[in-house]
């Protein structure tokens, strides 16, 4: 039995109906309000209150924001939207969740869900089977040059094409494993609060260091997919990484910067295309970036399935 509380706040009976099952499966105290006072009253008598918060509509987030801010924990909040954070104006500057859930409930949201909500409600927040059912296996690759990367993806989408996954959904979680794979060994890397590889070309070959390997790892359940990609550094920013993800990039105003090549483009399209994010991080110690997708019949299935967006970071 979890130590929590979950709260939903929402008029919409979908999000009602799914945050009941949420709470008879953990087994948590139930209460539904989109009343102010009642929210802050029940973060501050329960900290570890799990919060489901519809975000679709500006009027009820400028309603609920301000005791969500104050006095709950983003670990532990998930809002509900139905599109990408790049798409509401009015959660340009929010970072008050850590999870971004797209409002589809069918299988695996449910499974899945349960998953994230134990996984905030606890400290140690690493490993990729936590997120899957109890006996589920996975298969792992080390990455001790950077000239690996490329042989390992291709594995990577071998063993996803056996698997009978449609094929163009093998390479988009290919293509998203490439990029995450990147990011670690290029972008994480950090000594004296400077990234010393982010300047290096993409093509370069070198080996890593015995405590700076890259793995990664695959697993599968009935329903779907993860596959994360961990690195050593724990250098990853919760805020930054949702900046990111908040940007409109078909806004011609916006400029990439030369002095940051990845510029966050890799994991904003990663969102963009449909494959669910969840990052794991403690700083100076490690990052996993996982990504989840159903194991759906058609592309266009998969495209219209339940989707999220989750940082678990210190």
């Amino acid at each position: 039995m979890l130590y929590g509380h979950l709260l939903v706040i929402s008029e919409d009976p979908d999000d009602i109906k799914f945050a009941k099952y949420l709470a008879a499966t953990n087994t948590l105290p139930f209460d539904v309000t989109t009343d102010p006072k009642k929210i802050k009253d029940i973060l501050i008598e329960f900290p570890a209150t799990i919060v489901l918060w519809n975000i679709r509509g500006e009027a009820l987030f400028k309603k609920t924001q301000e005791p969500l801010t104050y006095f709950g924990s983003p670990a532990r909040i998930f809002a509900i939207a139905a599109q990408a954070v790049s798409k509401y104006p009015h959660l340009a500057n929010c970072r008050s969740y850590g999870h971004l859930l797209r409002n589809r409930y069918e299988k695996p949201a449910p499974l899945v869900c349960s998953k994230l909500i134990q996984a905030s409600l606890v400290t140690q927040r690493f490993g990729l089977l936590r997120f899957f059912p109890g006996l589920t296996k996975s298969q792992k690759i080390s990455i001790t040059k950077s000239t690996q990367k490329g042989p390992a993806v291709e594995a990577v989408q071998s063993f996803l094409v056996k698997k009978g996954i449609t094929p163009r959904l093998c390479a988009q979680a290919a293509k998203a494993v490439d990029e995450l794979v990147m990011n670690a060994i290029f972008d994480a890397p950090v000594l004296d609060g400077a990234y010393f590889r982010r300047a290096i070309p993409r093509n370069a070959e070198f080996d890593l260091e015995k405590n700076e390997i890259v793995e990664i790892e695959v697993a599968e359940a009935q329903q779907y997919v993860g596959i994360s990609v961990s690195d050593t550094y724990g250098s990853l920013k919760k805020s930054v990484l949702q900046g990111f993800l908040a940007l409109d990039y078909q806004d011609q105003k916006y400029v990439v910067k030369k002095s940051d090549p990845s510029a966050g483009l890799g994991v904003h399209g990663i969102a963009q295309s449909g494959i669910s994010l969840l990052f794991v991080s403690q700083p100076g110690k490690r990052t996993e970036a996982m990504i989840f997708f159903p194991r759906a019949k058609t592309f266009r299935e998969f495209r219209e399935s339940f989707h999220f967006v989750s940082i678990l970071s210190e």
